[in-house]
This record gives C-alpha cells, sequence and structure tokens, in this order.
C-alpha cells in the first residue's frame, strides 16, 4: 500500500496526489538509521560491531548535514528518542501499529545468551557429555577400583607407620645417648 497525502497543485488549479518524495524517503531513513545506530552504540561502544555503528552514524550525520544546506532545512532536529519517532512516523504513514521497540538491543543480547545456552545444551545431547565444563575448565580424572585400593591401604597404614616412626626416633635417641656416655 503506497502513502499518498493532497499538496496544492503548483498550476494554481485544485488539489493533485504526489507520491512520497525521495527527499523525504531519504530524511527519514536517515533519522531512523540514526536513532537505531545511537541506541545500538549505548550497548556495543568498545566492540567491532561498536566501530562500524560508529562509522556508519558520522557518515548518516554527514548525509544529513548536506541534506539540510542543500533543501534549507533550519528545523530537522537529529536528537530525539524512539517514542518521538514513532509517534512522528504513525502520523506521517497512518500506521496504526508501529512497534519500534523491537529494536531495542539489551534484549537482543539476552536473546544471543539464551541461544547459546540452547546449543550448549543440545552440544551435551549429542555428545553425550555429563559436563561441558571439562572441556574449557580442570579435568578431573576418574579413578581406577586400583587406585582406591591403593589408597584405602595407605589410609589403613598411617597409624601403623607412625608407630614405627615414633620407635625409631626413640631409638636413635637412645642410641645418641650411649654415644655421648650419658646412658
Amino acid at each position: 500500500m503506497t502513502h499518498r497525502w493532497r499538496t496544492p497543485d503548483p498550476g494554481g488549479g485544485g488539489p493533485s496526489t504526489h507520491h512520497l518524495s525521495p527527499k523525504v524517503a531519504i530524511l527519514l531513513v536517515c533519522v531512523v538509521g540514526l536513532t537505531i545506530l545511537t541506541d545500538a552504540q549505548l550497548n556495543l561502544s568498545n566492540t567491532l560491531l561498536g566501530r562500524i555503528i560508529r562509522r556508519l552514524r558520522t557518515a548518516l550525520n554527514r548525509t544529513l548535514s548536506r541534506l539540510r544546506l542543500r533543501f534549507n532545512l533550519s528545523r530537522l532536529r537529529l536528537r530525539f528518542n524512539l517514542t518521538r519517532l514513532r509517534t512522528r512516523l504513525r502520523r506521517v504513514f497512518n500506521f496504526s501499529r508501529l512497534r519500534l521497540r523491537r529494536l531495542n538491543f539489551t534484549r537482543f543480547r539476552i536473546n544471543l545468551r539464551s541461544i547459546l545456552n540452547r546449543t550448549r545444551f543440545r552440544l551435551r545431547r549429542i555428545l553425550n557429555f555429563t559436563r561441558l565444563r571439562r572441556l574449557f575448565g580442570k579435568r578431573r580424572r576418574k579413578r581406577s577400583a586400583s587406585q582406591k585400593d591403593q589408597e584405602a591401604m595407605s589410609v589403613a597404614a598411617k597409624p601403623a607407620s607412625k608407630a614405627l616412626k615414633a620407635a625409631f626416633h626413640s631409638f636413635m635417641k637412645e642410641k645418641r645417648l650411649l654415644e655421648v656416655g650419658l646412658l
């Protein structure tokens, strides 16, 4: 559906209908692009995507300033929020339900996180990993039965080894005392 509005005929006759002029179309694209990019740049400032967005924004600003000079648009405001843009677009195109709230980039980030989590769970199911953390973190080795037996034996032998150590130390002390001649 094409949106038209009535403008007075330059010939002085009755009003005639015209399509959306390319000037207004370019301006709308620039303004919508700028608002989307400012919203995106707030969340992705330090990333590579943020740098690309910054460059796009500067290019759009340049084109808008050129258009201002060319078409003598003194009252074109670049800074306005999404709600004001939505109401203006509704007025121009007579849209009943134009929702630009979907362009919220914080929600996009959350969606990306949930997608990553979903892929992790799918990988777990496909590769039958009990813990996917093992791939990235420290790997705990499963102890064999012989290792477990050795550990049990060493635990059981600890008191006996302590007694042996004590007997050996007392024997060495007696030996030293005999050598000195005190016993």
